[in-house]
């Protein structure tokens, strides 16, 4: 893998090439950036190695983290060593790419082919120097495969390989060379990604669907909802937006082979949908105690677990989702390893037993109520 130089001194290459206002730094403005960045994350690191009781492991690791940097600001603290830098992680990737390495390459959008990105055409550069700015850096691409074309030590292959890595530009450059067809374009790219998001969601939560199927659904021998008149808690999203959520209920059940009892939690949750306040009744286990503050400190008790639930658990994403496929089961919170937190439905995480469960007995009980059928109280849980 090759390890990008920019991020691991903090930073990116449209933010060195402009400021946070959209204009263009000079030359001598570039290094000192760079340079401020890099002496920024070396202080960072020092604050790690002061850290009391560190173990030797940790300390290597920070250690081999300061060397990694160094040489990072070593390779792009000057123009020049930013231009060879470039040209030289186009050409290791490309030649990757041909040789199958790395085939997820072939899936670059137009914006990452002209070694740019989205967001610098749209909030760092008006319109017009997007435009400008595309052109240029087509050019100058192209230049230097006609360059390599023309030169006399080209072989078949690397004719080969550099014909179609310029056809690729050329329709890249197509794509997004003007402010019209970008919005055309990034359309298409907003579309795909919540294709690609949905299908893997599906396919994960087919999995679950498929344990709660109607034979493990038949399997619960006892099912019963409990009237639960919880606090209302009021929780801020990431992005200022305030979510409300109360428990309702809890749903009790007792599942055969082996036998066993256990419940579920209902929640309501109300939201901004659309401009519009909307209230949808989910089920999963949330440990709304953990969500709250300190009243000595104002702090929260758990911030993590805060973080997690809020902007994943309880995101808009998750919750469409689960109200779709899953009944309303939204599912839980995990605490990894190294003290993190995740959802159960989350990228990555295993898929747990009491998941399963908890999925059929809500299947159960909302087939019973969706039939209005009448839903004798109990078990109850303690």
């Amino acid at each position: 893998m090759i390890k990008n130089p920019y991020e691991l001194i903090g930073t990116n290459r449209d933010a060195i090439e402009r400021d946070l206002q959209g204009n263009s730094r000079t030359e001598q403005e570039k290094d000192q950036f760079i340079l401020e960045k890099y002496e920024h994350t070396i202080r960072m690191l020092d604050i790690k190695l002061g850290i009391p009781n560190l173990t030797d492991a940790a300390r290597k690791v920070i250690e081999m983290q300061k060397q990694e940097v160094t040489k990072s600001f070593d390779l792009i603290k000057n123009t020049v060593g930013r231009e060879m830098f470039d040209k030289n992680l186009s050409e290791r990737m490309l030649n990757k790419e041909q040789n199958g390495k790395v085939p997820f390459r072939k899936e670059l959008n137009a914006y990452e082919l002209l070694g740019t990105n989205r967001l610098a055409c749209e909030v760092y550069r008006t319109p017009q120097e997007a435009d400008r700015n595309l052109e240029y850096r087509y050019q100058r691409m192209i230049t230097k495969i006609e360059e390599s074309l023309q030169s006399p030590n080209a072989n078949f292959k690397t004719k080969q390989r550099d014909e179609l890595y310029k056809k690729r530009l050329e329709e890249a450059y197509e794509k997004i060379r003007t402010e019209e067809r970008r919005k055309k374009y990034n359309a298409e790219l907003d579309e795909l990604k919540a294709k690609r998001l949905e299908e893997k969601r599906q396919a994960r939560l087919k999995v679950l669907y498929d344990y709660s199927d109607e034979y493990s659904r038949e399997s619960i021998l006892k099912i019963g909802r409990k009237d639960i008149d919880g606090n209302e808690w009021i929780l801020q999203r990431r992005n200022g937006e305030k979510i409300k959520i109360q428990q309702t209920g809890r749903i009790g059940f007792v599942y055969e082979i082996p036998v066993f009892s256990d419940y579920v939690e209902e929640y309501q949750v109300t939201r901004y949908v659309n401009g519009k306040e909307q209230t949808d009744t989910i089920y999963g286990d949330i440990t709304l105690i953990e969500l709250s503050v300190n009243s000595e400190t104002r702090k929260l008790y758990n911030p993590n677990y805060y973080q997690c639930v809020v902007n994943n658990l309880l995101s808009d994403d998750s919750i469409d989702m689960a109200l779709k496929f899953n009944k309303g089961y939204i599912g839980s919170v995990i605490q990894n390893k190294d003290g993190s937190y995740q959802t159960t439905f989350g990228h990555g995480a295993p898929i747990l037993k009491s998941d399963k469960r908890a999925l059929s007995a809500t299947m159960k009980y909302k087939e019973i109520r969706d039939r209005s059928l009448a839903v004798p109280e109990g078990p109850e849980q303690e």
